[in-house]
């Protein structure tokens, strides 16, 4: 946060009051627990995908079950980086969290898109291969 006055004294701007400090560390607090929550979320989608596609995975015979194995593996992968990611959160501080942010914020937009595909075949459907 002082970074950011700094850079706003250094601009000829005007100094930061300890009002917009306060203001700008509770902004920064208010995103940061956002993307963390929206972290968090989308770790337990892949946690809900991950038990349905084991489920499947317990059920299916023959050449499905290498597929649906795949499609397990890319869930998990998926989660180990969110929650990489949702664990570098918690260590950002104000200063950084503005050169973050646009990463976290993509990362969650990607978890969401994967989401939102189409993961796991109908019951009738074999898995597409990837």
């Amino acid at each position: 946060m002082r970074t950011l006055c700094l850079l706003a004294l250094l601009g000829g701007l005007f100094a930061c009051s300890p009002e917009q400090e306060a203001r700008a560390r509770e902004r920064f607090e208010s995103e940061k627990e956002r993307a963390r929550s929206g972290l968090e979320a989308a770790i337990e989608r892949l946690d809900q995908e991950a038990r349905e596609l084991r489920s499947k995975l317990d059920e299916q015979r023959g050449e499905a079950t290498e597929q649906w194995r795949k499609a397990l593996e890319d869930v998990e992968a998926r989660k180990v980086k969110a929650r990489e990611k949702l664990d570098s959160l918690a260590e950002v501080g104000a200063e950084a969290w503005a050169e973050l942010r646009q990463g976290f914020e993509r990362a969650a937009e990607d978890l969401q898109r994967a989401g939102d595909a189409p993961r796991t075949p109908a019951p009738t459907e074999e898995p597409e291969q990837r």
